[in-house]
């Protein structure tokens, strides 16, 4: 039963080591996906077609372009003769940082830069491209960034027609996903402390329970000891009764708390003998009527005893019925097949085996073919059929003398 018990926990505990195990792979797969995501957004090139006459509807990248100072020149060999500075600004409104960008300033007619400044500008036959240098190739969210050139013409330009590319700067912190996976990390930490805590608990609570139980046990064999020490040929009766029951009980197919119950009922069941004159108890000869009513007494004295004792269910009911037949002849109340209560009809049937098979006062043990020719022929008067037929079967097959055998030597059987 012991081994059972920390064969299923230790299962309980592996399954719960399996899930945290894989649910912190679950996780970590998340965040892996999480950061695949990003790495895939930090490299993907975005674009911007952007016109400066329409920016009221367009509040992600907004440039402009005006011209701060403007002059005619007589004397410039390629003809342009309107000069002018034109400052631009290129502002951030987006939600994340952008990087590696490149402005495409579209020409409304030719011209031809003569300086410029916060940029690489390269002139082609339409167009303007402007890089970053390496101290603005980063745009941060809000920012802007300023640029300029002085740029000759025929005539004062408006620049209003722009492409904008380049690469968003993107961080896990920015992705709803990722706080979803905080969450889950919070939760599976959590979790597990909640698990430890429990874990602990638990082990503390079947630590006390033991001992409880170590506590109730021994206070169980000391109340059969105290009954079985008032013969010394009753001596250790109450265990072995207690080890025939529950064999019994197990080949019923009862469930191990079901029988460690009747252990433990099977164990008192003889406790009213403590009231029993040691005279009447130790009497060689037969018995008068008036001596046989005393005997026959303790059962009630028995039940008495243990009215109070409710922390196990049934346990009033082997010291007080044990005696009661299958065919309602028993005492004290004359109870009858299934009114008698289940663990009194198995520990009977156990009760009367232990007495035949061991040496009384009044006579010795009973052969074996004796005992079982006395339990097949009382078959469905003072015993219950079913219970019976399993304490012949252990007979048959020996596990009836391994009990005694090993109790009678004092090997480890525990009543647990």
């Amino acid at each position: 039963m012991k081994k059972q018990k920390e064969k299923a926990k230790k299962r309980r505990y592996k399954k719960a080591v399996i899930v945290f195990l894989i649910s912190l792979l679950l996780i970590g797969l998340g965040y892996g996906g999480v950061y695949l995501k990003c790495y895939v957004d930090n490299h993907k090139q975005f674009t911007y077609e952007i016109d400066s006459e329409s920016l009221g509807m367009h509040n992600q990248l907004s440039v402009t372009m005006r011209p701060t100072q403007s002059w005619v020149s007589l004397e410039r060999e390629d003809g342009f003769v309107s000069g002018a500075q034109y400052d631009g600004v290129l502002a951030n409104s987006l939600n994340r940082n952008i990087h590696d960008w490149e402005l495409t300033i579209y020409l409304p007619q030719k011209g031809v830069i003569d300086s410029s400044w916060n940029g690489i500008y390269t002139e082609e036959e339409n167009l303007i491209r402007v890089k970053p240098l390496d101290y603005n190739n980063m745009i941060a969210v809000g920012e802007e960034q300023p640029f300029g050139f002085v740029f000759y013409s025929q005539a004062k330009v408006d620049f209003t027609k722009f492409t904008m590319t380049g690469y968003y700067q993107v961080v896990p912190q920015q992705y709803t996903a990722f706080w979803v996976m905080i969450l889950l990390s919070f939760l599976w930490v959590l979790t597990l402390i909640v698990y430890i805590g429990i874990h602990i608990k638990m082990h503390k609570l079947e630590k006390q329970r033991l001992n409880d139980q170590k506590i109730i046990s021994q206070a169980m064999m000391a109340i059969a000891h105290l009954v079985d020490a008032k013969d010394e040929y009753t001596k250790e009766h109450s265990l072995r009764v207690a080890l025939y029951s529950a064999e019994i009980a197990r080949r019923c197919g009862m469930k191990e708390e079901d029988i460690k119950k009747l252990k433990y009922i099977a164990l008192v069941h003889d406790c009213g003998k403590v009231g029993v004159p040691d005279a009447i108890l130790k009497k060689n000869g037969a018995l008068t009527p008036q001596e046989r009513e005393i005997i026959n007494s303790h059962t009630v004295l028995g039940g008495h005893i243990m009215e109070s004792f409710n922390s196990i269910e049934g346990i009033r009911d082997g010291a007080l019925y044990h005696h009661e037949r299958f065919d309602g002849t028993g005492y004290p109340n004359k109870l009858k097949g299934k009114k008698i209560p289940m663990c009194a009809r198995i520990i009977g049937v156990a009760d009367a085996y232990e007495a035949m098979s061991s040496d009384r006062c009044y006579r010795p043990r009973l052969e074996k073919e004796v005992i079982l020719e006395e339990l097949r022929k009382n078959t469905g008067t003072q015993f219950d059929p079913e219970y019976v037929g399993h304490m012949i079967a252990m007979m048959e097959d020996g596990t009836a003398d391994k009990i005694r055998e090993s109790n009678t030597t004092g090997a480890d059987i525990t009543v647990l």
